[in-house]
């Protein structure tokens, strides 16, 4: 299991569109993935999990990531909340 902390840099933060990306992204791993927001947990996979969220730009969250091929899941991940766009 991992848990990382990332700063979402898009300057939408996670509305709509971006989070439509990032369950493409999450639903390719086979494991469980979980995003939390001061406190508030939800499954990685589920757009309205991650829109109830609220995530704004600058926002820090909490991924937890369990399963196979973890280390080159998470660095896909920091990728895309890394992106300013």
């Amino acid at each position: 299991m991992i848990n990382k902390k990332f700063q979402v840099k898009s300057k939408h933060g996670l509305h709509l569109r971006p989070a439509t990306e990032l369950i493409k992204i999450t639903s390719q791993f086979d494991g469980e993935i979980t995003i939390n927001k001061n406190g508030i947990e939800v499954n990685g996979k589920s757009i309205l999990g991650i829109l109830s969220l609220g995530i704004e730009k600058n926002n820090w969250i909490i991924i937890k990531i369990e399963g196979e091929e973890e280390e080159s899941f998470i660095k896909i991940l920091g990728d895309f909340f890394g992106r300013e766009e």
